[in-house]
């Protein structure tokens, strides 16, 4: 079974490949063909660009007529596509909470002002202990 790859089109076929066209193997217009096709997809969770395998095919609705006279011709109907995509673009609550989120460290002045109340906190813990211990020295 033959289908096409363009997000949102129901195109197959059952009795072979008539009307369904291979990405060129030029890396030119190759590149033009996924530019053109412009869609995203899901892959383990995450929305990333569309790349096509060595039998992905776009059906004859997504090329002008004119185009087959040309030798290199690019698909530039894909006006159900853009409609489904609007209805079935994935929100990103769609793939729940990420796995963890990083620390903000904030501005450098914001990190070396903590480091220095940090510092500060620490001398005065120490000037404490020591005070500590030279009041029960002069104890015993």
């Amino acid at each position: 079974m033959v289908h096409c790859v363009a997000y949102g089109c129901n195109q197959k076929s059952d009795d072979g490949t008539k009307g369904f066209f291979l990405f060129p193997k030029d890396h030119v217009y190759r590149k033009k063909w996924i530019k053109a096709v412009g869609s995203n997809r899901e892959r383990d969770r995450k929305v990333v660009p569309f790349t096509p395998t060595a039998t992905s095919r776009l059906c004859i609705r997504h090329f002008e007529d004119s185009f087959f006279f040309t030798p290199f011709f690019l698909p530039t109907i894909f006006t159900e596509t853009f409609e489904y995509k609007k209805k079935t673009l994935p929100s990103p609550e769609k793939f729940g909470p990420p796995k963890y989120r990083r620390k903000r460290y904030g501005t450098l002045d914001e990190l070396l002002e903590k480091h220095d109340s940090q510092q500060a906190e620490a001398a005065s813990e120490e000037r404490h202990l020591i005070e500590e211990q030279l009041r029960m020295e002069e104890q015993l």
